[in-house]
């Protein structure tokens, strides 16, 4: 799929409703977090992408921390599976770079005041990669070791968290359903005129053609034309 000419941040946050099995958020052991005989982080990084690229639930699953699948229950698990699959539409290169942060015991964390993290993790692991030759993309990943590899720790939202997750699930789906209301409504002149523009990779014009011929919001002319660029590399 043809990238847009931005700048995206894909960050892989396991945003799951969660039972809490005690109070509190655990550390990793010391001995964990020290292993010099543990999976290193190009490992871990090495089987996320394989996963990805191989748009295996299961493989992408494995690499989750116990403790936050043990969270998982038959009411969120809609949400675990969405994020999944939003993790799983990403296309990696094999030229990827990556980059492990160190988190420190009294660092914050993303989001602590309304999540509740099952195990804290110990560092964020970027993985940087180019979509285009003037777009990039990163994928961040918070990781904890356990049985000496790394694994991806999941951040378990509130009740309130989760009843707004949804609503905003729903009006992205409204977005999509207008969206394709307005491409059944499209014809030439400008659908080859918007076409032609995101084959030549001049996202931002196309949008700006489309809102300045139908009146509809750059916004809404990015939801259409994002439509109109995967049905193309259908």
């Amino acid at each position: 799929m043809r990238a847009w000419p931005v700048f995206v941040s894909i960050g892989l946050m396991m945003l799951v409703s969660c039972k809490r099995q005690d109070e509190g958020t655990d550390v990793a052991p010391a001995n964990e977090r020290t292993a010099t005989t543990a999976q290193s982080h190009a490992e871990f990084a090495a089987a996320f992408v394989s996963a990805v690229n191989a748009d295996d639930e299961e493989k992408l699953r494995a690499l989750i921390h116990s403790r936050c699948l043990a969270r998982i229950t038959e009411d969120n698990e809609d949400f675990y599976n969405e994020v999944l699959l939003q993790a799983l539409v990403n296309e990696i290169p094999k030229d990827y770079e990556i980059d492990a942060t160190p988190i420190g015991e009294n660092d914050s964390l993303p989001f602590g005041e309304v999540f509740d993290y099952p195990i804290r993790p110990t560092h964020n692991l970027q993985i940087r990669y180019a979509v285009s030759p003037d777009v990039g993309a990163s994928i961040v990943q918070q990781l904890a070791l356990e049985n000496d590899r790394w694994a991806i720790v999941i951040p378990c939202p509130s009740a309130e968290a989760l009843v707004t997750m949804r609503e905003s699930k729903a009006l992205v789906e409204n977005r999509k359903a207008r969206a394709k209301e307005l491409i059944r409504e499209l014809n030439d002149p400008l659908l080859s005129e918007v076409k032609e523009l995101l084959e030549q990779e001049r996202t931002i014009e196309a949008y700006q053609r489309y809102s300045e011929a139908t009146g509809e919001t750059l916004a809404t002319a990015a939801d259409v034309l994002a439509l109109i660029d995967m049905e193309e590399d259908n």
